[in-house]
């Protein structure tokens, strides 16, 4: 199934752990990875906002988007957000960058989603820590796809990103 702005789904069903959308590389298409890089530069540039203060996050295939533009930039970035999403072929290849040591991390994923499967969101949070980043994996017992990310997730984004970006720069807390 074609979605506009993304690559080819080749499952109908939720993507698990083993299927093919799970691997499926070209869900993400290079020009978004491009778009995701040149927004970032763009932000430093023209608006003056330093990358270690720059959040990439998303949802769903945005999530996976996200993550894809975030571990594979060539600078530090100051966290992700991954609500209902995965990590594709690409992502967890850049797992082994010391870019990704202590990167902040939210993991947001609802236990009963039908479009995303928990083993996805569960792996995702597991592999990142192996990596080194510093995970927070959160997760919506009882809540499906939509209404996981869209309620819970939500709030906890925004909490996130509260938490990251207002931390005193370099840990100092005076």
């Amino acid at each position: 199934q074609k979605v506009p702005g993304w690559g080819d789904y080749l499952d109908e069903g939720c993507t698990h752990i083993g299927s093919a959308d799970y691997d499926n590389q070209d869900i993400v298409l290079d020009s978004t990875l491009t778009e995701i890089h040149r927004v970032i530069e763009e932000l430093e540039e023209k608006d003056g906002v330093p990358v270690d203060r720059i959040i990439v996050g998303g949802f769903s295939m945005g999530a996976a988007a996200a993550a894809e533009g975030a571990l594979r930039y060539p600078r530090r970035l100051a966290g992700l957000v991954m609500l209902n999403g995965w990590l594709l072929p690409g992502a967890r290849a850049a797992l082994g960058s010391e870019l990704v040591e202590s990167l902040p991390v939210l993991v947001s994923h609802g236990y009963a989603d039908e479009q995303v499967g928990f083993d996805c969101g569960e792996m995702a949070a597991e592999f990142l820590r192996e990596a080194g980043a510093a995970v927070r994996f959160e997760v919506q017992l009882g809540l499906t796809h939509v209404d996981s990310g869209f309620g819970p997730g939500r709030d906890l984004a925004v909490a996130f990103l509260e938490e990251v970006l207002c931390a005193p720069i370099g840990g100092d807390k005076t």
